[in-house]
């Protein structure tokens, strides 16, 4: 609803604590929130074809105020404008009365058709200060998940630019400046910093247009966008009390732009076949898992059952094959899962014929500088080709004829990468073509959860989950590998429905390491594990799999929560060694120790979020042990080993099975079971409603 449009010609626009400040000669405006400026001299900077313009050096026309009340919020839209050359700049702010953050946004317009593959609504090289002068972080957030990249939070004293998103935050305090995109299917988009160790932040940018070796696609330039409209992604900046806060709140956005994609029913606990078994996957195997699994892990399922999953080289099974063990999981109660790669060529060669199709391979391959794009040794295919979609609606239609629940899709920032030119003439740049073939296997899969893997972290609304980082196993490095994207990239599953932790290997490793690395499961998301429970599997991990996924306690916790936010936030590469989360009225807390010496850890009420004054009960999950809170927990953990405790008032009873049958009202929604007690809602996988 928009209303009171008007062109005015004050400096200043307040809506709640925000305020913008116009210089009403250059358009650069300052963004204040609670009276500090974020961001400083802020303006439009964009380029046309290969002219580059700064909005401070175009002529200023006026700006323009109107009420707004959206998805978003209620406040205030303010736009400030500019023009040369026949381009009109639109520089939109859009502030709310009662939100932490801002949204903006660029869109230029001309007489005639401009194109453009770089616009940045947010621009300021004006210094500001705003938070102390010690133990400031600017986060990096990978563009994908692929060869085993990381977050990486550097401290403060250089140049740094991150896909999609960032936080700039202090550490003691948790107070934070959040600077991210929130649509996701024109553009790949950048967030550059440079900050002193002091605590400035010397220049800041947030820019549709990226494109380095993070986004695969190394030297070759960002598609253009054209027309004689042309808008950059909008862009979110926020300020938060808590860094988790913002990145939490930056995924709710990007959820209201693009909703999940729906799921009634329980989070999946899955078994995959490439954490041991891998590409020698044969029939006989995959049969006895899913029947070991039925008789000797009873408790590990959700929603009354459990996904067996056969991943690459499930092609060495016949079709007929595949359909009766898609049958005998379904017979024993269980679900079907199977795998795939939409946008890869693995074989190479141009003249074979694409399955089902009257093209050749090399017809749907994509190209750069005229050479087909390889990764991975495999080359990339066109999502926008009517071979390239063909061929999904045959794989994904038969995966559905074949009686299967589940698709991981693998390899998928191979549809994502820049080229030469797609198919369809109407799509230029690389997030275009991905959203055009994203959007096809969503309308084919039916009722298959989709799960991604090696995958750009956007958009969102396509699948149902996706793994958190790349191919993990057994080894305590490999956990740590994992958790490192949970610590900084838990809030995903916001966006998506589901984490997912990868493979949980038992096999070679203590069973510190195994719990461990059971625990990295929970704390993430999906549990997919990933022995060799066959006949001839390892002995030993299959007594690990019975002592340690049979924990009723710990399976329960699984089903009902999403993902653990992290308490500490390492430096560098590393991952939290604690994480919570809340569940109605009880806390679980996980905490790690990481180190080779037994470690004392104390948490107050404050960390997770408990209510003082109120006396709580905490219970070991592993152990069975159960601890009295005064103010607050004091453990030691032993070293290489970890703790999880269920943690709820001392005087009620904490949500578990049997009083979920006794409340007046239970539903899923979105994955999430959502209960009544009283006069009190609650939602079972995630934050109290």
């Amino acid at each position: 609803m928009l209303c009171c449009s008007a062109v005015i010609w004050a400096n200043q626009f307040t809506a709640g604590q925000w305020t913008l400040d116009v210089n009403v000669t250059t358009g650069e405006t300052d963004i204040i929130y609670a009276g500090t400026t974020l961001v400083a001299k802020n303006r439009a900077h964009f380029r046309v074809g290969s002219q580059q313009y700064d909005q401070a050096q175009m002529t200023f026309r006026d700006v323009t105020e109107q009420d707004i009340s959206d998805d978003f919020g209620t406040g205030k839209e303010v736009c400030v404008i500019s023009e040369k050359d026949d381009i009109r700049a639109f520089e939109y702010y859009y502030i709310y009365s009662d939100k932490p953050y801002i949204l903006t946004q660029l869109v230029l317009v001309s007489s005639s058709k401009i194109s453009s593959n770089y616009l940045a609504p947010v621009y300021s090289t004006s210094e500001v200060k705003f938070l102390p002068a010690e133990e400031n972080y600017n986060l990096f957030v990978p563009w994908d998940n692929d060869e085993w990249v990381s977050y990486n939070n550097y401290a403060f004293g250089g140049d740094l630019t991150s896909c999609e998103v960032t936080t700039l935050y202090n550490a003691p305090s948790g107070n934070a400046l959040v600077v991210g995109s929130i649509e996701h299917t024109v553009w790949k988009t950048g967030v550059t910093a440079s900050t002193k160790s002091s605590g400035e932040i010397s220049s800041l940018k947030a820019f549709g247009g990226l494109s380095n070796n993070w986004t695969r696609d190394y030297d070759f330039p960002h598609g253009f966008v054209s027309g004689t409209k042309v808008s950059s992604p909008k862009i979110m900046v926020g300020y938060f009390s808590d860094w988790r806060d913002g990145m939490e709140q930056y995924a709710d956005l990007n959820a209201i732009v693009a909703p999940r994609l729906p799921w009634e029913h329980g989070k999946p606990f899955i078994w995959n076949s490439w954490g041991v078994i891998q590409t020698a996957l044969t029939y006989d195997d995959a049969n006895q898992v899913s029947l070991w699994m039925a008789e000797n892990l009873p408790e590990y399922k959700n929603d009354g059952t459990v996904y067996v999953c056969l991943d690459s080289y499930w092609d060495n099974l016949t079709t007929n094959r595949l359909k009766q063990f898609a049958k005998y999981c379904h017979d024993r109660g269980q679900k079907a899962g199977i795998y795939w790669t939409p946008f890869v060529d693995w074989s190479n060669t141009p003249d074979r014929q694409v399955e089902g199709t009257k093209y050749t391979y090399s017809d749907i391959w994509l190209r750069k500088n005229g050479q087909p794009i390889k990764r991975t040794s495999a080359s990339a295919c066109d999502p926008t080709h009517p071979g390239t979609r063909a061929r999904i609606e045959k794989f994904m239609g038969n995966f559905r004829d074949w009686g299967y629940d589940f698709v991981k899709l693998d390899f998928m920032d191979h549809g994502a990468l820049q080229a030469d030119s797609y198919y369809d003439p109407s799509i230029t740049t690389a997030m275009q073509a991905y959203a055009s073939g994203m959007a096809l296997i969503d309308s084919v899969a039916g009722d298959m959860y989709i799960n991604l893997s090696i995958a750009p972290l956007f958009p969102t609304q396509f699948a149902h989950g996706r793994r958190i980082a790349c191919d993990a196993y057994a080894s305590i490095d490999n956990t740590k590998y994992t958790l490192n994207s949970t610590t900084f990239g838990w809030w995903l599953d916001r966006a998506y429905t589901y984490n997912d932790a990868d493979n949980l290997v038992f096999q070679g490793q203590s069973e510190n390491v195994n719990r461990i690395r059971t625990l990295s499961g929970v704390i993430t998301g999906i549990l997919s594990i990933g022995d060799d429970f066959s006949k001839d599997g390892d002995a030993t991990a299959k007594e690990r799999a019975i002592k340690l996924l049979n924990n009723k306690a710990l399976m329960q916790c699984a089903s009902q929560t999403k993902a653990f936010r992290p308490i500490d936030a390492p430096s560098g590469t590393g991952c939290a060694s604690t994480y919570y989360t809340t569940v109605a009225d009880t806390v679980y807390l996980a905490t790690i120790n990481w180190n080779t010496r037994n470690q004392q850890y104390t948490f107050d009420y404050g960390q997770l979020g408990l209510e003082p004054g109120t006396e709580y009960t905490a219970t070991e999950l592993w152990s069975g042990n159960t601890y009295a809170l005064e103010d607050g927990l004091n453990v030691t953990v032993k070293k290489l080993n970890c703790l999880i405790f269920k943690i709820h008032p001392k005087c009620g009873t904490a949500i578990d099975d049997v009083m979920i049958e006794q409340q007046v009202s239970k539903r899923l929604v979105d994955g999430q079971v959502i209960i009544i007690r009283g006069n009190k809602q609650y939602t079972l996988l995630g934050q109290s409603l």
